[in-house]
């Protein structure tokens, strides 16, 4: 399964469960062939799947993230600030629901 097809699935897994956690302000992390000589890493959000290249695929939907963690996605992985600030505003909201 690549990339894509594994959005598609959360997509459809949250139509159906409705719980509003599938949108824009979510932030993935999306690799490809790590270890290897051509390994890829983006930053984008759940509705934008970048071109990683060949498989096989990851794709990682951070929590919390300290700073040092931040810093690294936002320097390092080139994530659009504004992205990493949105996500955290999201992650915080979907914690202040938990039960």
């Amino acid at each position: 399964m690549n990339a894509g097809e594994a959005v598609e699935l959360l997509k459809k897994m949250e139509s159906i469960g409705g719980q509003g956690v599938v949108n824009d302000d979510l932030m993935v992390i999306y690799t490809a062939r790590i270890g290897w000589n051509n390994q890829r890493i983006r930053v984008s959000t759940i509705n934008d799947v970048p071109d990683v290249g060949d498989t096989p695929h990851t794709i990682v939907i951070p929590g919390l993230l300290n700073p040092v963690e931040q810093d690294y996605i936002i320097n390092i992985l080139n994530a659009d600030a504004n992205l990493m600030h949105r996500h955290i505003t999201f992650v915080n909201r979907l914690i202040s629901k938990s039960p």
